[in-house]
């Protein structure tokens, strides 16, 4: 909710999340999986898709690495609010069952092929296993495939979580950029002044 005024007002929802609809909650060992509506749990979130199945044998090497990433970044002070969502290639219901029953996160019902299919169409999936991961808006993607795959291993307390890749400002800053139009005396301008124009890059 938008808090601030005598109303408050709903947070808009994405249209991943509205396509979505309804997940599984993460259950207990004791419990059987509850399903919620989406927008109850990912609006105004980073989400994070996991494409999986159990019959992958690279899925089931990551699965317990990820595991272990979510709890770690569930126990860190001043990160940024996400959610990993569990998208299915299991190949039947009970592959998926007992593949989902120890995974921390929510999970979209093995029934849903619909939103399977617009998932795997939307973002390109080839292989897995694969992560998106996306901001709140829930369609600017911040980094996906092998590189996020890679930070899970890299980064397994999620320090830098969710990666986002540096803007060219951040990368070259410190180092002085000359402009040659003034070729007897050329003049060095900072990176700052680039922020707003178009640039094309040079390499020689």
């Amino acid at each position: 909710m938008i808090k601030g005024s005598a109303t408050e007002l709903p947070l808009p929802i994405s249209p991943l999340v509205g396509m979505i609809d309804q997940l599984y909650c993460p259950s207990s060992d004791d419990e059987q999986k509850v399903l919620i509506r989406a927008e109850e749990v990912l609006v105004d979130k980073i989400i994070v898709l996991y494409f999986s199945a159990s019959w992958c044998a690279p899925c089931s090497y990551f699965t317990p690495l990820l595991i272990d990433f979510y709890k770690a970044l569930r126990n860190k002070q001043n990160v940024e609010n996400f959610e990993i969502v569990y998208c299915s290639f299991d190949k039947s219901f009970d592959q998926y069952q007992s593949y989902t029953f120890k995974m921390p996160w929510y999970c979209i019902p093995f029934d849903r092929l619909d939103v399977k299919t617009k998932l795997v169409e939307q973002f390109g999936i080839r292989t897995i296993p694969h992560l998106v991961i996306l901001e709140p808006d829930g369609q600017t993607e911040i980094v996906s495939g092998d590189y996020a795959l890679e930070q899970v291993n890299l980064d397994p307390q999620g320090e830098n979580f969710p990666w986002r890749p540096r803007t060219l400002e951040e990368l070259i800053d410190g180092v002085p950029l000359q402009h040659n139009q003034f070729k007897q005396r050329p003049l060095h301008i900072p990176a700052a002044c680039l922020g707003s124009k178009y640039l094309m890059l040079y390499f020689r």
